[in-house]
């Protein structure tokens, strides 16, 4: 298990070789798995993009496996849509996918990627919007990370090596109200990617999320958090509303204790998991 910091290192200088070939490499137009993108080649996000073809390739292949024709999917920290265009590839003509994105630079970059692609984008309803409970509508928040680029800057988060951008375009809402304003009647997946922002987003769509039963398909990470405490509290949260937690391919089901799976989760990293309702027999 390679640390984020290694990842942006190693992908910092082959993006080096690569921009060699490009005049203009901060703009490329690239078609990947028949999606089209805008990217520039100095974000990691994007640089994954054009080099493998995905964002994440295992998330994308779970997020594919779960979804069937007609789903409603919220993508939650939807960032350039790296996620967001397959899913609504997955969704099919019946379906919908809410793009919520908080920040400025990310949000017009998918708006951007998702009117490059025709056939799929009047599945997409994209929010820049900054997810909230109650309980923090009035805190103050300037920026939110959504940039990781491969080269320069000295203000990476610690952990995740993001870079805040700012989100004064950004309205702030709970997820509860979001669904009932665009009278969303059934949710069937959330993936939720938020660098540690978890706690609120879970709260403010607690009635939402007991009502409705999703899968989730989502990040977890302790050493993100800004409360050490926070990550056990998320936990603590989802299976108090019967979720369980599996890996990616739902071989191993990990533990609903968030010491245990503490244990689990690299050093300064982070683990893509899916967490499903308990189905009592």
């Amino acid at each position: 298990m390679f640390s984020t910091k290694l990842k942006i290192l190693t992908a910092g200088f082959a993006q080096k070789v690569i921009n060699l070939f490009y005049r203009n490499p901060l703009n490329i137009h690239s078609v990947r798995n028949d999606i089209h993108w805008n990217l520039d080649l100095q974000e990691g996000i994007d640089f994954s993009i054009f080099v493998f073809g995905y964002f994440e390739r295992e998330t994308t292949k779970t997020l594919g496996k779960l979804i069937n024709k007609g789903d409603i999917v919220i993508d939650i920290g939807a960032n350039i849509g790296a996620h967001t265009l397959h899913m609504a590839k997955s969704v099919g003509d019946n379906g919908k996918v809410y793009a919520i994105e908080p920040t400025n630079y990310a949000f017009n970059k998918l708006k951007n990627n998702i009117m490059l692609n025709p056939v799929i984008s009047n599945r997409i309803i994209p929010r820049q919007l900054l997810l909230v409970s109650e309980y923090n509508k009035n805190d103050k928040v300037s920026g939110i990370y959504s940039s990781w680029p491969l080269v320069g800057t000295n203000n990476r988060h610690r952990v995740h090596c993001g870079v805040e951008m700012s989100i004064s375009n950004a309205k702030k809402n709970t997820l509860d109200n979001v669904i009932v304003e665009n009278r969303i009647s059934k949710i069937d997946i959330i993936k939720l990617d938020v660098d540690g922002n978890e706690l609120d987003i879970l709260i403010g769509g607690q009635n939402s999320i007991t009502k409705f039963r999703p899968i989730f398909v989502m990040e977890l990470g302790p050493d993100q958090y800004e409360k050490n405490s926070n990550f056990d509290k998320v936990v603590q949260l989802m299976v108090s509303m019967g979720y369980e937690f599996y890996s990616l391919n739902e071989s191993v089901k990990y533990p609903n204790d968030s010491i245990l799976l503490r244990k689990l989760i690299p050093k300064m990293g982070s683990i893509n998991v899916i967490a499903k309702m308990h189905v009592k027999n």
